[in-house]
């Protein structure tokens, strides 16, 4: 029974300071990250083998594997508490996913469930969140077969780290209203994202309405698949400079 959260900080425990340019600068596996004030204001580069550019993906459940898993929960709490960009309170005492081997036996390390929170392994912890730029709340949670009783403990993942890096110039986007809203709902179909905005951060979410949706940097794609994480698909965005 777990009634608790840890808040794995940006950078993380494995990002080391670089000497040099400024003290707000940090070196994690090889990739350099330095923030350079300049007269537009303050601008990220992101500094990698052969100068290119980062690339960013938005981050979702792998649709095209079957037999894996997809987890049940209670109807409390709701359903889009603990991916909304904000520290929650910890999950009430006992609760639990649970599923049926009928519905999927494989347990990958993005687990599928109602809720659409982020569910993810100790693996995926260990391999992947502890290893990049971003602020994220972790909250341990059992996962639980029903039909055999076996309990396998995973994390529900709040990502806490939010940028104003959606560019609605290069986006392919609509527009609509609200009742009681005065200003309009943008709903996103291909997302287009500042790089200088982004900055060095490697897993994140965007400001206002697109608050739901993860992005991440190539650096957390390279590193699922090198580490063999299942059950997590990325789809390429725009960026601008």
């Amino acid at each position: 029974m777990i009634a608790d959260s840890i808040i794995i900080p940006f950078p993380t425990k494995n990002a080391q300071p670089l000497p040099g340019i400024r003290a707000n600068c940090y070196k994690t596996n090889g990739a350099a990250h330095t923030q350079i004030d300049t007269d537009a204001g303050l601008l990220y580069h992101i500094i990698r083998k052969g100068g290119h550019p980062m690339r960013y993906y938005k981050m979702d459940i792998d649709m095209e594997r079957t037999g894996d898993v997809i987890c049940h929960s209670p109807s409390v709490p709701e359903i889009n508490q603990y991916c909304r960009g904000q520290q929650e309170a910890p999950l009430p005492a006992g609760f639990r996913f649970t599923y049926r081997l009928q519905e999927g036996s494989v347990l990958t390390d993005w687990l599928a469930n109602d809720k659409g929170w982020l569910l993810v392994s100790e693996a995926f912890r260990q391999q992947v969140l502890e290893a990049v730029h971003t602020e994220v709340q972790l909250l341990p949670v059992d996962v639980v077969c029903e039909d055999d009783g076996s309990t396998h403990p995973y994390h529900v993942a709040n990502v806490l780290s939010l940028v104003d890096a959606l560019c609605l110039a290069g986006s392919d986007y609509s527009t609509f209203q609200v009742p009681g809203r005065k200003e309009p709902f943008y709903s996103v179909r291909k997302y287009c994202l500042s790089a200088s905005a982004v900055g060095a951060c490697d897993l994140f979410k965007l400001t206002g309405d697109q608050v739901i949706p993860l992005f991440c940097s190539e650096k957390v794609k390279a590193l699922c698949e090198e580490a063999g994480q299942t059950g997590v698909a990325f789809v390429e965005v725009r960026v601008e400079a």
